[in-house]
């Protein structure tokens, strides 16, 4: 993946969030809907963005038009992506709350 560019973390068809009801993420109101999930990554901080075009391809990038929310988040050191989603995932109702690194 390269640094400081739109990077879709999903392969084929864009990786999608499903929120069944309006959310605070970050800090900022992210309204129930669908959304397609990017990131523009750094060295030191990302940038998260759930964008409105929910169901595309993995390339192209649909827009900052089509942006419902963007964060900036720090990156922490883990066990892997695949370890720390699957921690994220439960069958419990989500998190209302999800903070910002």
């Amino acid at each position: 993946m390269p640094w400081d560019k739109v990077w879709c973390p999903g392969a084929d068809t864009a990786t999608t969030i499903a929120l069944s009801r309006d959310m605070v993420v970050g800090g900022q109101p992210l309204a129930a809907g669908k959304y397609s999930i990017w990131a523009i990554p750094g060295p030191d901080e990302w940038t998260l963005i759930f964008s409105r075009a929910a169901d595309v391809f993995h390339i192209p990038y649909p827009g900052a038009a089509q942006d419902a929310l963007r964060l900036t988040v720090k990156p922490q050191p883990g066990g892997g992506a695949n370890r720390s989603w699957n921690r994220w995932r439960s069958t419990s109702p989500p998190p209302t709350r999800i903070g910002r690194s």
